[in-house]
């Protein structure tokens, strides 16, 4: 299916929208994947802010039943410079889950950072958003969360973006072993991708 305008609803005052987080309600018959694609609000990017809140509840194809609620945060609304192309997305934000952004401005070089966490935490999601455009078909850009369990490195997430990538492009990464750590060790590692291709973001939902 896709976004339908009419069944979304602010639950806050849009007065002082860009000034406060909103809160919107959606009612969907998309499944939770779709919803969190690439720009499925994009009738909504002139009205959604990033950080605002949406509660979507998952109806029956009939709209009849309501089959449960999860809560979106939007994360990306950007548009590429010099162009038209934009880039909106909600990602899962679960209840008491906290998320961690990080960028990486350079998608050509191997790179590392470093996620810290005051208490030991485990990640139940992963993200990575690429605000660029690769062309070809070469071209990959290989994504790793990893931590050390008695001092071997244990992969906690990954996935590899392959060319051609869109401006936006989201990649969910897939989930490998769930350990309760206190420090993960995220890597990209490019091969073929031109210098001054776009940059990542990677976003970590952890508890």
């Amino acid at each position: 299916m896709a976004f339908d305008r009419f069944y979304i609803s602010s639950l806050s005052n849009q007065q002082v929208a860009g000034e406060r987080i909103q809160n919107w309600q959606y009612e969907s018959i998309d499944p939770q994947a779709e919803v969190t694609s690439l720009n499925y609000f994009a009738d909504m990017a002139q009205s959604l802010k990033v950080n605002d809140r949406i509660v979507v509840i998952e109806m029956t194809s009939d709209r009849k039943v309501a089959v449960r609620r999860y809560a979106l945060t939007v994360r990306v609304n950007e548009q590429a410079d010099g162009t038209n192309e934009n880039a909106i997305v909600a990602l899962f934000d679960g209840v008491d889950q906290v998320a961690t952004e990080l960028t990486f401005d350079n998608v050509s070089a191997t790179a590392t950072q470093m996620v810290v966490y005051p208490a030991s935490s485990t990640i139940k999601s992963a993200y990575g958003v690429f605000l660029g455009t690769v062309d070809g078909t070469t071209a990959t850009l290989a994504i790793a969360v990893k931590t050390t369990v008695s001092g071997s490195a244990v992969t906690v997430y990954s996935g590899t973006y392959t060319a051609p990538i869109g401006y936006g492009q989201v990649l969910p990464l897939t989930a490998g072993t769930a350990t309760a750590a206190t420090t993960f060790t995220l890597t990209i590692t490019p091969s073929s991708v031109p210098a001054g291709s776009g940059m990542l973001k990677l976003f970590l939902i952890s508890e």
